[in-house]
């Protein structure tokens, strides 16, 4: 691909791009890959989040923190969290600083990523801290002994709470949603953030039998596990193609391309549907044939059954 450049125009995003693209469309969910931490000497993990850079995880053994490269390459810098931080469980990053809760003080500690301490605050109504994430503008706490998301100013102010159906033993925040990790079955579910259930969800139980903390953003999961001190890495949200309904099949994907490229790499049955078989992640080689390709409201999915995940875009490149 020789240009790429994307604007937003109302309901219709209009990409413009010369030579050939790919576009990699995969499900919320789908496992990715996995790597260890067990090198570190007597680690027990638990919270984890990423910068995007660079992924930080707790350490309920030792109370520290640990940095990886985001290939789970350890960068050798750790630091041990403050004395009153006795537990840290959970992890959440934004702007430079990382939020710890902890279940003995039953607080939430902010630290600098370089270990420096800030302040802290109380929680308010809760026993169970378990795990944490934020927005920069709020700081959703979770609470696995009362299944329960409190609301937080991000200066500690208590805002609001909700009751999760599942196990509530962590919570993960991308744009609009909040995803809480149930470490009883083994599964992510799909909240907005005002505490409506959208009914979505997806598995991790193969990969991971003792999940304790989940970081994420719009690219990526990570669900780090106690027992085996491995991190699994699982598809983001990526960005939604423009209608909830999308739905993922695990037979057979059926897109419509419409008139805005003509598809080189399929198994073409005319009108420029895309039509893979399988499961997973697949991609799609479009040559574009204007100088623009555009979609509007409507994403016309053929012949996709829906088994509760949704089908959205991961990006060209």
């Amino acid at each position: 691909m020789e240009t790429k450049s994307k604007i937003i125009i109302g309901s219709f995003i209009i990409i413009t791009l010369i030579g050939f693209v790919n576009f990699i469309f995969a499900a919320t969910g789908d496992f990715i890959t996995n790597w260890d931490t067990s090198g570190q000497t007597g680690i027990d993990i638990y919270g984890i989040d990423t910068d995007n850079e660079y992924i930080w995880i707790t350490d309920d053994n030792n109370n520290r923190v640990w940095k990886y490269f985001m290939n789970g390459t350890y960068t050798t810098d750790n630091w041990a969290t403050t004395g009153a931080n006795a537990r840290p469980w959970g992890l959440a990053y934004y702007d430079g600083r990382l939020w710890i809760p902890d279940i003995v003080g039953n607080a939430v500690h902010q630290y600098y990523t370089n270990g420096t301490y800030i302040n802290a605050f109380n929680t308010v109504g809760q026993s169970d801290e378990t795990g944490i994430t934020t927005n920069g503008t709020f700081i959703w706490v979770s609470d696995a002994g009362q299944d329960k998301i409190f609301k937080y100013y991000m200066n500690g102010t208590a805002f609001d709470s909700f009751a999760v159906s599942s196990d509530a033993w962590d919570v993960a925040y991308t744009t609009d949603f909040l995803w809480v990790l149930d470490r009883t079955a083994a599964e992510v579910y799909k909240w907005f953030v005002n505490g409506t259930d959208t009914g979505i969800s997806f598995d991790i139980s193969v990969e991971t039998a003792s999940p304790r903390g989940m970081g994420g953003n719009e690219t990526f999961f990570w669900i780090a596990d106690r027992t085996d001190r491995e991190v699994y890495v699982y598809e983001g949200p990526g960005e939604l193609l423009p209608e909830d309904t999308c739905t993922y099949s695990s037979g057979i994907w059926e897109i419509n391309c419409a008139d805005y490229c003509n598809i080189t790499t399929n198994t073409d049955t005319g009108s420029d549907n895309i039509i893979v078989s399988g499961t997973g992640s697949f991609t799609i080689l479009a040559n574009i044939t204007t100088n623009s390709f555009a979609y509007t409201p409507g994403c016309n999915i053929i012949n996709a059954p829906n088994d509760g995940k949704e089908l959205r875009i991961k990006g060209g490149g």
